[in-house]
């Protein structure tokens, strides 16, 4: 079962983190004078497996990267 905790180690590098909400999920993106979040509507962590959860916020990350550079 995933845990917050080694979700957001595998998402350091990508300066992303996942927190819980009230019902929900969100991921963080804060590097430098980036900042921008992405809820994620499941109510349990065990909906998605880690790797789902992981994947889900490098492509977050990605699509706030490419965002900035338009």
């Amino acid at each position: 079962m995933p845990t917050i905790k080694s979700i957001n180690k595998a998402l350091a590098p990508y300066h992303v983190e996942l927190e819980k909400g009230e019902g929900y999920f969100y991921y963080v993106y804060d590097f430098g004078d980036s900042f921008a979040t992405e809820s994620v509507y499941c109510s349990h962590l065990s909906e998605l497996s880690k790797q789902e959860w992981v994947d889900g916020g490098i492509a977050f990350a990605k699509k706030v990267e490419s965002d900035k550079e338009d």
